[in-house]
């Protein structure tokens, strides 16, 4: 008897494609579009009702991956949404290939059916879809793909892009202030279920520069649909979002790119979900078009749906001696850590001016486990933004950081103390009072540092580590440096002025951790990470004992995450995890008869614990080039290192397939 796949979307429908791809696809991704690349035709599968009595059910046949593809201005024009993209897919762990940006995109219509989901990135203006591609693009829809336009533009004198969208009229809005998903349910936006990720706020509040957005009117006759709109203030503006079904498939369009949010709802402490809503629409957009079956590299090393990064910053007299409050700070933090069997990250400020300073506690951090240690500027300074450049020669000899501080050289020294003390060059990097400099970054990269987290969540609105080098928003920072940086969600302060600071105590202790919590758990049922920085300190203008709440209140954040799943980890590992991982291409077909086959190849560097995700619990999984593995529901971790350069093919059978569920191999 033929099994019957029961499908949780209702638009993720069965889709069929002949001839079937090759049993080992090819391994690349972010890559161009071969010329010569051969044609995959799809046919259409008939809908058959699921009653559990056999029968003739329909093959399905597809390659969950997504293709970027539009004119040629977008590659020019639109670099940064094109980036911002690239940036999303990337974070999901999504299989991708973008199109040359010299070759005109209707030549790629005979290339299309060999993908569950294409994105046209920044915007589609008036005359710049030709007839062979607009009727390529409802065909692949309608054999059930996916279609994302950002941005679409039309005229009824020239209306292919709106017969492609299934919208009557375009209207620029340059006054829009927040977008609402409040429409019907679609598949892509399955994950956007939170009053936060429903409600982003585009400009702040208080100081309101109205934002530039695209509202559309829906064809009712392609019965198209609003799913979210513009409004200005509490004055709606029209649909921001709308998705036009087509046969088996969709198109959805976006009046806005998901990734300009000038306004703060937060700035740390808090659920902040704004710049994750992209990349949870764009991998909900690929299981639409993938009919749930997708190969995707999972956010963390293991199995977990999240990971809290547990980090403190030693920049503090009582972080590195005893006295009223007891023993030095940094080190009863680490011995409560280090009794939890866990680890994190303790940046360093060696502030030798001051005279607070002492070689001898990073060396009893290293003692405690938590070596190596991060870098956190010599002297902590408030105008740490405004610093000079300096000539990226400064040596601890050298270097008079009272009396000409430059940015150089508060990266460099403590990088040179720390080394000398400990043995171990840092690789992560937070500037004090989380305070960015426009010359930071390219600081950082030229000194060989690789992980920084200098921003709160609130400016930087992503739970996932950011690209530096290849996201689209700040580049008059990032330099597209090739720096991880990692948004602080959770902190043990209020408000983000140096004297403006209300710190954990005891009397708000209650209030911190329900926030952490909240955020903790939240992002975990988003596939993000929690990024934490709690100072070994007691803090300002609170009691000598205000050192032992801040301690007992980690060790509480800890056992709360432990017992929901989620593991600790420190910035250094998970840096060093996440750009391994950054290079691993991955790519991958399923079938209904068979299940699924792929290939992967690590970069330049080894990764640990890799572990890729599919659309089904997995009931056999073999890959003679991936040492061992161990399955765990829908994800598959591998457990021994990948060496650089190594190229594996797997074959993962679906537990309704197979059977039986292996715990491992």
């Amino acid at each position: 008897m033929l099994l019957c796949m029961v499908i949780a979307s209702a638009a993720a429908t069965c889709r069929s494609q002949e001839p079937r791809l090759p049993a080992t696809p090819s391994a690349t991704t972010a890559s161009s579009v071969s010329a010569g690349t051969p044609s995959a035709s799809a046919a259409a599968c008939a809908a058959l009702a699921c009653d559990g009595s056999g029968g003739d059910t329909p093959p399905v046949h597809v390659r969950p991956r997504a293709l970027l593809l539009g004119p040629k201005y977008v590659w020019t024009d639109a670099k940064f949404d094109v980036d911002n993209i690239v940036a999303a897919l990337d974070q999901a762990g999504v299989p991708y290939d973008v199109q040359p940006a010299n070759r005109p995109w209707e030549t790629l219509t005979s290339n299309l059916a060999q993908y569950a989901l294409l994105v046209v990135p920044g915007y589609l203006e008036t005359g710049s879809l030709p007839q062979a591609m607009l009727a390529a693009l409802e065909s692949f829809a309608t054999q059930g793909g996916v279609v994302v336009v950002m941005k679409p533009i039309g005229d009824v004198d020239e209306p292919e892009t709106l017969r492609l969208t299934g919208l009557l009229s375009t209207v620029h809005r340059p006054n829009a202030t927040e977008i609402r998903i409040d429409g019907p349910g679609a598949p892509a936006l399955s994950a956007i279920d939170s009053p936060e990720e429903r409600q982003l706020s585009l400009v702040d509040a208080a100081q309101p520069a109205p934002m530039d957005v695209w509202t559309y009117e829906p064809d009712p006759a392609s019965k198209t649909v609003a799913l979210a709109h513009a409004y200005a203030g509490n004055v709606p503006l029209g649909a921001v979002a709308t998705r036009r079904p087509l046969g088996r498939g969709a198109i959805y369009s976006w009046g806005h790119d998901l990734a300009t949010f000038d306004g703060m709802r937060c700035y740390v402490n808090c659920f902040e979900p704004a710049g994750d809503v992209l990349r949870l629409f764009l991998r909900d957009a690929l299981r639409e078009g993938a009919a749930g079956h997708v190969i995707l590299a999972h956010i963390v090393p293991g199995p977990s749906d999240s990971t809290l990064i547990l980090s403190h910053d030693v920049d503090a007299p009582d972080a590195y001696s005893a006295g009223p409050w007891g023993e030095p700070g940094a080190l009863r933090m680490a011995a409560m850590e280090n009794g939890l069997g866990v680890r994190a990250t303790y940046n360093i400020t060696t502030d030798y001016v001051a005279g607070y300073f002492r070689p001898e506690i990073l060396r009893a951090l290293c003692d405690e486990g938590m070596c190596p240690l991060g870098d956190h500027s010599v002297r902590h300074l408030v105008n740490f933004d405004r610093l000079p450049r300096g000539d990226c020669r400064e040596t601890r000899a050298t270097y008079r950081p009272a009396e000409h501080p430059t940015v150089c050289g508060e990266v460099r020294v403590p990088m040179e103390i720390v080394t000398s003390i400990t043995g171990e060059r840092p690789r992560v990097w937070r500037s004090g009072y989380l305070l960015v400099n426009s010359f930071l970054f390219d600081a950082l990269a030229d000194n060989g540092f690789e992980t920084a987290s200098d921003f709160g969540v609130g400016d930087l609105k992503y739970n996932l580590p950011v690209d530096a080098a290849r996201i689209g928003i700040l580049q008059q920072t990032f330099h597209h440096r090739s720096i991880f940086e990692f948004p602080l969600v959770c902190e043990d302060g209020m408000g983000s002025a140096a004297f403006k600071r209300v710190e954990l105590q005891q009397s708000n202790v209650e209030t911190f951790e329900a926030a952490w919590e909240n955020a903790l758990l939240r992002n975990a049922d988003n596939g993000s990470i929690t990024t934490a920085l709690v100072h070994p300190s007691r803090g300002r203008d609170v009691p000598d004992d205000n050192l032992q709440v801040k301690i007992d209140a980690v060790e509480r954040l800890i056992r709360n995450a432990r017992a929901r799943g989620i593991p600790v980890d420190t910035l250094q590992h998970f840096g060093g995890f996440w750009r391994a991982r950054a290079q691993v291409k991955l790519d991958g077909s399923y079938d209904s008869g068979t299940g699924y086959r792929g290939t992967l190849k690590a970069g330049a560097l080894p990764v640990n614990d890799f572990t890729l995700e599919f659309g089904d619990a997995i009931g056999s999984f073999v890959c003679p080039g991936c040492g061992k593995t161990e399955i765990v529901g829908k994800r598959v971790v591998l457990r021994s290192t990948l060496a650089a350069g190594t190229a594996a093919s797997f074959v993962a059978v679906p537990s309704h397939l197979a059977g039986t569920a292996k715990s491992s191999r």
